[in-house]
Parts: structure tokens; C-alpha cells; sequence
């Protein structure tokens, strides 16, 4: 299914496994869009002069925060039902409710959440609705309780 959007540009509304697909001269797909991972611009526009002036003007670079959390003996139940809650509040919010992960096999984190940002100043305005939450806040307080040991990792996708 796609979506006509100007002369020339078709988003492409298609699972990722179909980003590629070229509709028009040009093709940005919603996806790219939406997610903030580099557009796929074929034909006239040529991808490497839409690249760099993207990354000039500091646009494109997709922000992952992700935060892991090591249980204390005997509460990696209650880390993952806090996780979940945590995951409500941003619902209730307005944000992006994240993935959690748990741990499978390894010496990892018994639980991981993992968001993904179109930009810089999405993930501050994310962070910033947070921290103006007291129910926010306090979820955060009673995870702490639970943990041994908690990791955040902020990373900014490759454009190479």
C-alpha cells in the first residue's frame, strides 16, 4: 500500500523486508520516516548528497536509549512486573512504550528495556516528560529497591 504524498515521492507503507521496492523516481519510505533511519532516496536525488546535508543539519541520527537491570537475589520477577509498569505510565504519557527484554541465556542483565528516538531532541522531550512525572518518578524510585546494579547506555545509530 502507498501513499502519494507530492510529485515524484511515493512512502511506501510496505513491512521493512519491502523498503526497497522502487515506486517512483524517488522513494522515502514512511518507515524511514517515522523511525528516523536515513531515507532511501534512489534515482535523481542521489543518496550520498541527501546524506550528508541530513547529518550537516544534525537530522537522521536515530538516538537508542537502553537500560538494563540487574535483580537482587530472588526479584527478577518483581524487576519485570516494574518494568511494566513503568512501560504503562509512558503509555499514559503519550510515549513511546519501548521493549522489554529478558534474559534468555548469559551473564546479562535479568531484564532490558530499549527505545528507539528519531532524533536528539525526541529523546530529550522523552526524557523531559519523564522527569515531569511524578508517577514516573516514583515507579523509578521502586525499581532501584529491587536492583543490584543498574546500567542506562544512550547510542546514536551509524550513518557508514
Amino acid at each position: 500500500m502507498d501513499l502519494i504524498v507530492g510529485t515524484g515521492l511515493t512512502f511506501s507503507l510496505s513491512p521493512p523486508r519491502h523498503l526497497y521496492t522502487m515506486r517512483s523516481s524517488s522513494v522515502i519510505t514512511l518507515y524511514d520516516h517515522i523511525f528516523g533511519c536515513q531515507a532511501t532516496c534512489l534515482a535523481k536525488f542521489g543518496t550520498t548528497e541527501i546524506n550528508q546535508g541530513r547529518q550537516q543539519n544534525g537530522e537522521g541520527k536515530m538516538i537508542v536509549e537502553a537500560t538494563n537491570y540487574f535483580a537482587r537475589q530472588g526479584q527478577a520477577e518483581a524487576v519485570l512486573e516494574q518494568r511494566r509498569k513503568a512501560t504503562e505510565i509512558r503509555l499514559e504519557l503519550g510515549l513511546e512504550p519501548g521493549r522489554i527484554l529478558l534474559k534468555l541465556e548469559g551473564s546479562g542483565p535479568d531484564v532490558r528495556w530499549e527505545c528507539s528516538f528519531a532524533s536528539q531532541e525526541a529523546y530529550e522531550a522523552d526524557r523531559a516528560a519523564r522527569a515531569a512525572s511524578p508517577a514516573f518518578e516514583a515507579a523509578r524510585k521502586q525499581m532501584h529497591t529491587l536492583l543490584d546494579r543498574f546500567e542506562r547506555h544512550v547510542s546514536v545509530q551509524d550513518e557508514g
